[in-house]
């Protein structure tokens, strides 16, 4: 994976990727439901545009625990400074960086968030590695990301068209839990979410804003072979049509995982 393109991608997408991200607010929200309210401070790893982190500071202030923070780290810049600015309040530390080179101290966190953000990483062992160095003995780690099944629909679409690589593929959820190690204690969850859209271009047009649309050794689609081909996508994808609209599966795991004390 090039982080630089990924970095890129999202920093470009960051002033419009909240005008779509209903899928993420969602899955954030999933996982925050699994979160056991803990003091100190909580690392929101791929922070993007802060939702998360605002979440949580929010927790804390109902809880009046003053004396917890969030550090929310990411690797785009262009993210960073729209989550400063439309999270201003206190109790945040915006910091960016990389998943697999944490710029924190061994066991500072008393929790570890990631929602839809390790899909990413170059090197799943090695960001586990350093989520269980920064975490305390006890510590959780939950975090969110997506599975081979995500966007099934699109892919299938694309494959009437041409034999390029359209849409991202994810590791499988076996490969998640191998790539974690052993030392954990907690589980997995897998869950679907179905969103719905009038046409495949809206669908991708999506994608583009959230900064999705990075997707390894693919090939640009440009002029009228181009047309020709999203043409062809759009009528491939009619195939799944449902009373509700175009669908678009996205596989998500849920990792609810806890350092042993």
């Amino acid at each position: 994976m090039d982080k630089g393109a990924v970095a890129r991608h999202f920093s470009r997408a960051a002033a419009s990727y909240d005008q779509v991200a209903e899928l993420q607010r969602q899955v954030a929200d999933a996982l925050l439901a699994e979160y056991q309210q803990s003091t100190g401070t909580i690392l929101d790893l791929g922070c993007g545009t802060g939702y998360l982190s605002g979440q949580l500071q929010a927790g804390f202030a109902v809880a009046g625990q003053q004396t917890s923070r969030v550090v929310a780290l990411d690797l785009a810049p262009g993210m960073l400074a729209q989550a400063r600015q439309q999270h201003p309040q206190p109790g945040i530390h915006w910091l960016q960086g990389d998943a697999e080179a944490l710029p924190l101290a061994e066991g500072c966190c008393s929790a570890v968030l990631s929602s839809l953000a390790v899909q990413w990483c170059s090197d799943p062992q090695q960001l586990f590695r350093e989520c269980w160095r920064v975490l305390k003995p006890g510590g959780q780690l939950l975090l969110s990301t997506l599975g081979p099944a995500t966007l099934h629909e699109l892919r299938q679409a694309w494959a009437e068209s041409d034999n390029a690589a359209h849409v991202n593929r994810f590791w499988s959820l076996a490969s998640w839990q191998r790539a974690s190690g052993s030392g954990w204690q907690g589980q997995w969850l897998q869950r679907n979410w179905t969103l719905y859209y009038p046409r495949a271009w809206a669908l991708m047009k999506e994608l583009k804003l959230l900064g999705a649309s990075h997707v390894e050794g693919e090939r640009s689609v440009q002029g009228l072979g181009g047309r020709q081909r999203l043409q062809q996508v759009e009528q491939g994808y009619r195939q799944f049509v449902t009373e509700q609209g175009l669908p678009a599966t996205y596989e998500v795991f849920l990792a609810v995982l806890r350092k042993p004390e």
